[in-house]
């Protein structure tokens, strides 16, 4: 009896590992995805850059995307003037010139990738 508790239990076990295993939401597909939202600390940080620019009369047109090679690389520009290159596995995004590990969630083709930055949180959701 005591055997048999035990295999169940495992049984068990495994069985829950696979079921959050297939939690994961998808792979990464190649294509350029556009900034659609991107919040720090709680705050909507797009939100904050469209009305500065709006009360100094500027268009600032699109705001950021991330683009997916189908070489494990990826270019993520935001604002049109920081461009990095990024390296990506099942888990994260790899930002070598900053040493930055950014994990991400893909659901359909929404993106949505979120990382601590001195003491905040980021998360950026992009869209194909």
């Amino acid at each position: 009896m005591k055997n048999l508790r035990k295999v169940v239990t495992v049984v068990l076990a495994f069985a829950l590992v696979l079921s959050l295993a297939g939690c994961g939401g998808g792979s990464v597909k190649t294509g350029k995805y556009s900034l659609s939202s991107m919040t720090m600390d709680g705050q909507d940080y797009l939100a904050m850059l469209k009305s500065f620019a709006a009360l100094a009369g500027q268009d600032i047109g699109e705001l950021g995307y991330l683009e997916i090679k189908d070489d494990k690389n990826a270019v993520l520009v935001i604002q049109g003037e920081d461009k990095e290159v990024l390296t990506y596995d099942s888990d994260y995004f790899y930002d070598a010139s900053s040493g930055a590990k950014i994990s991400y969630k893909v659901s359909g083709n929404k993106i949505t990738m979120t990382e601590k930055q001195d003491g905040h949180s980021v998360e950026m959701v992009f869209k194909k």
